[in-house]
């Protein structure tokens, strides 16, 4: 047998094993996770991601990558150290892409990824259309977390957070606030997304299995949410 543990576990890494069969270890693997090699690691994993779009949460790749390394040790035998040599860039960012994938059975429950934006500029928004996008991706993240989707209302929270910010730093004189265009993107696809849910019948606001109402809503929310995305998209045209 086997000890699986984290990078946080206190457990050692070498070949030997006491008289239970759990195997101890000379270099635990968060103190290989604080060493250059493995900070060189993470960095060229994210460059590689970047590459294919996404932007993932460095705490999330150097879980990752910690996981992958203690695999290696154990089917080579080798210490950490030398483990971690065995790992290339493109075999770590190949595992995350992997689970990464909206097709992939689980991948609801992917908090890390985020597309890249490529597109830095910004639009000025007034008030009442801020308005309307906080409402919409509200809407979006309670249907999301109603239907097990914690993947979207992470997203549609982070963007809800992105949308009210700007506000914060308004002065009474302000009437528009300048709004990054990607957050408009990642807004009219999450919005067409959940919309897309409703219509297809996939989603309700209360999936309990007997009907009392709730398709009456769902019929109701899905225009509302597709106009709201087409609203961040003319947005997003202001910018030119």
């Amino acid at each position: 047998m086997i000890d699986q543990c984290r990078p946080s576990s206190p457990c050692r890494r070498n070949s030997t094993q006491n008289e239970s069969g759990f195997t101890h270890y000379d270099v635990a693997v968060s103190d290989v996770a604080g060493t250059p090699a493995f900070d060189s690691l993470v960095l060229q994993v994210d460059a590689v991601l970047l590459t294919r779009g996404l932007a993932i949460q460095e705490v999330a790749v150097r879980g990752v990558v910690a996981h992958m390394l203690e695999a290696a040790a154990l089917r080579t035998g080798k210490d950490l150290a030398e483990a971690l040599k065995l790992l290339s860039p493109e075999a770590v960012a190949d595992q995350i892409a992997a689970a990464a994938d909206p097709a992939v059975e689980g991948a609801q429950s992917v908090h890390s990824v985020r597309p890249v934006r490529i597109d830095l500029r910004t639009v000025q928004v007034s008030l009442s259309d801020l308005g309307h996008v906080l409402m919409a991706l509200s809407q979006a993240a309670k249907y999301a977390i109603a239907n097990g989707d914690t993947r979207t209302a992470d997203h549609a929270v982070d963007l809800s957070t992105e949308v009210g910010m700007p506000m914060t730093a308004m002065s009474k004189s302000d009437f528009e606030v300048a709004l990054p265009v990607g957050v408009l993107d990642e807004t009219q696809t999450l919005l067409n997304k959940v919309a897309q849910h409703l219509e297809d019948e996939e989603w309700s606001s209360c999936p309990c299995g007997q009907v009392h109402g709730q398709r009456d809503l769902d019929a109701k929310v899905a225009p509302a949410l597709r106009a709201d995305s087409r609203r961040a998209d003319r947005l997003r045209g202001r910018a030119g």
